[in-house]
C-alpha cells in the first residue's frame, strides 16, 4: 500500500481500519509519503517526509526506474497500455532519474529506488492519493503519473 498525500487515519478512519485489518492478514507493506508525520504515517512500515508539491517528481522517478530496469509487467503492458514506447522514450530523454528527483523531493535516491522496486514487485499493489495531491499546482499530471505507474506494473483491476 502506497499512500501519497492522504491521512486516512484521520480523514477516513473506518476505511483505514479496514485497510489495517487486511494488512494484518496479507502482511502487505504500508508506505506513507507525506511532508508531515500524520497518524497514518505513524502506522506505516515506512514514512517518507517529502518536500511539499514534489510528488510528481517522485512518481516520474519511480516510473523511470521501473521502466529503465525492466521491472514493468510486459504482458499487461502489451495487452493494455497504449503509448508505452513513447512514455519510455520521454522518461529516458528527460532524465527523470531517482537522483534527479532526490533534489526536488528531499528523499534520497536510494529510498526512491527501494520504493519503486518494492511497488513494482508487490503483487498486487495499491496507490492511495487524496487532498495532498489534488491541492497541488500540477495535480492532474501528478495523478496521471501514478496511474501510469500502476498501469505499467500491472496493478490495475487486481483484487486484493
Amino acid at each position: 500500500f502506497l499512500c501519497l498525500g492522504t491521512n486516512k487515519g484521520e480523514t477516513h478512519p473506518i476505511t483505514f481500519s479496514h485497510l489495517l485489518r487486511c494488512r494484518e492478514k496479507t502482511k502487505a507493506r504500508l508506505v506513507v509519503v507525506d511532508p508531515r508525520l500524520t497518524p497514518t504515517g505513524e502506522k506505516a512500515d515506512e514514512w517518507l517526509g517529502i518536500q511539499p508539491h514534489s510528488d510528481m517528481a517522485l512518481g516520474l522517478a519511480m516510473l523511470h526506474h521501473v521502466i529503465d530496469k525492466g521491472l514493468y509487467d510486459r504482458e499487461f503492458v502489451a495487452k493494455w497500455v497504449v503509448g508505452f514506447d513513447e512514455l519510455k522514450k520521454h522518461l529516458l530523454e528527460k532524465g527523470y532519474t531517482p537522483e534527479w528527483a532526490a533534489g526536488a523531493t528531499d528523499i534520497p535516491a536510494k529510498k526512491i529506488v527501494e520504493l519503486a522496486e518494492g511497488y513494482a514487485k508487490a503483487k498486487p499493489a495499491a496507490i492511495f492519493c487524496n487532498a495532498g495531491i489534488s491541492h497541488q499546482m500540477n495535480a492532474f499530471q501528478t495523478y496521471r503519473v501514478f496511474a501510469m505507474l500502476a498501469a505499467v506494473t500491472g496493478n490495475v483491476g487486481k483484487p486484493g
